[in-house]
């Protein structure tokens, strides 16, 4: 067992170096509702005011303290006359030493009806302001002299704007089936960070989406490609189908390209306040079936979003 551990914390050596190097996003979720974390252009695209709550904890079995963990809540306005959307977050990314504390600003312009009657361009930009922490006392090392390793924690703020849109064939999804996709770049315009004369270079990151919806009366299939990509040689692809009764829950399976199989399922709460309101609820269990990290243990995501629809 004890063997068992110690190569557990090796592998999670790697991911995390690896992290400081390039990855300096969180992977993306399977959830549908988080789209706009990743991409501006996802924010509230169509009428409906969304709050949202989020939790993800992965690799249970070396220890919540040292597995990835992101936590995040957002809020998200459409303007209707305007046809602009704004969107703000408070998020935290944390991976054993590692701590990512950010504030994120949305903003998206809508142009409508451009190919279809219903369908619907959005172009988004997105400011953000995090708050780099490492923490050397929760390090796992086998050979010190890393300057890094010599001040036990280290603080920094960097700035970083990012931009992207999407597109919606059509808004009014209860008519008719529905196509989506969207691409961001992420980092686009940032400093480098500079922690101990280690000067960390912020990667330029592309979160791209791609699905369709298929209705059948109230019924629908959803069914998704995600794209996570990361100069110069991270890739990670999410492919995802949802079936959602009625609106009143919905079941789906999830593969990754980093071996990560995924299952999700949640329920609506309808009539929340008024009869323009209702929360859905969802949660997902996640497992790595590499031989490298299928001993890390499962992980777990939660989502609640709240839902006003503003068009009545």
């Amino acid at each position: 067992m004890k063997t068992i551990k110690i190569m557990i914390h090796v592998c999670f050596l790697l991911v995390i170096a690896n992290t400081v190097k390039a990855q300096q996003f969180p992977y993306a979720s399977a959830f549908t509702d988080t789209k706009h974390i990743w991409n501006p252009a996802f924010t509230a695209t169509g009428d409906e005011m969304i709050g949202s709550v989020y939790f993800r904890q992965q690799w249970l079995g070396i220890g919540t303290k040292k597995a990835p963990r992101l936590m995040f809540a957002s809020i998200q306005y459409p303007f209707r006359k305007q046809n602009m959307s704004l969107g703000g977050a408070l998020y935290s990314d944390k991976a054993g030493p590692i701590t990512n504390n950010s504030v994120v600003i949305n903003y998206s312009y809508k142009l409508k009806s451009l190919l279809f009657r219903y369908d619907q361009l959005s172009i988004g930009i997105k400011a953000r302001g995090t708050q780099f922490s490492f923490n050397a006392t929760e390090e796992i090392y086998r050979e010190g002299g890393d300057p890094l390793l010599l001040v036990n924690r280290n603080s920094k703020f960097y700035p970083a704007a990012g931009a992207g849109f999407s597109y919606i064939s059509n808004q009014r999804e209860y008519q008719g089936n529905s196509f989506f996709a969207g691409l961001a770049f992420m980092q686009a315009v940032s400093t480098n960070l500079l922690i101990q004369n280690n000067d960390f270079a912020r990667q330029l990151h592309l979160f791209g989406h791609i699905g369709t919806k298929l209705y059948n009366r109230a019924s629908f299939w959803e069914l998704s490609a995600s794209v996570n990509y990361t100069a110069p040689q991270l890739l990670d692809i999410i492919l995802t189908a949802n079936y959602d009764y009625n609106d009143s829950f919905w079941a789906g399976l999830s593969y990754s390209t980093v071996n990560d199989l995924f299952f999700q399922s949640g329920f609506y709460v309808r009539d929340i306040g008024n009869n323009n309101s209702y929360m859905k609820i969802g949660v997902a269990g996640n497992l790595n079936v590499t031989k490298e990290l299928v001993n890390a243990g499962p992980g777990f995501e939660l989502i609640l979003t709240y839902h006003t629809d503003l068009s009545y």
